[in-house]
Formats: C-alpha cells, structure tokens, sequence
C-alpha cells in the first residue's frame, strides 16, 4: 500500500496513519507507533514501530507482520511473510 507522506501523517484514498513519538521509549516499547486516524472521533493504535533500517520499520497487527518504508513524499506498507 502507498501512502502520501505530509510530515507525520500517511495518508491512501481509504486509510489515514500518524507516526506518533512516545513520551518515554523503553526496550520493549520503541520511540514511535502507528495510529489509525482514519476516523478522527475513535483513533486506533495500530502496532509499536520497530526499526529495522533508516527510515524502515516492521510491525505487527493483528497477527500479520508488515515493513513501513518512508520515503520523502510517501510510504509504503508491504505485508511480509516472516520476520
């Protein structure tokens, strides 16, 4: 899935992210999370960002795991098979 990238915030024609900073990284929770804001009244964390790569990070949701590649303008979520 490609996503237009404007600062913080992916956005596709049916789906809208933010890449949030967490107040407090620890090892098991990262810097950054993704939240779904694709409806603005109920926002929905999607899954912990684990860096893999500059740029690139793997997560988890709902029992699939995914990589998040940003780019400048866009990024792109590819489902990947193992991790």
């Amino acid at each position: 899935m490609i996503l237009q990238k404007q600062g913080n915030t992916l956005k596709s024609q049916v789906a809208e992210y933010v890449i949030c900073t967490r107040k407090k990284a620890t090892s098991k929770k990262p810097k950054y999370y993704l939240l779904n804001t694709t409806d603005p009244e109920q926002k929905k964390y999607v899954s912990s960002l684990y860096p893999i790569a500059p740029d690139q990070y793997r997560f988890e949701y709902q029992g699939r795991y995914y990589i998040l590649t940003e780019k400048e303008a866009e990024a792109e979520i590819v489902e990947v098979s193992n991790v």
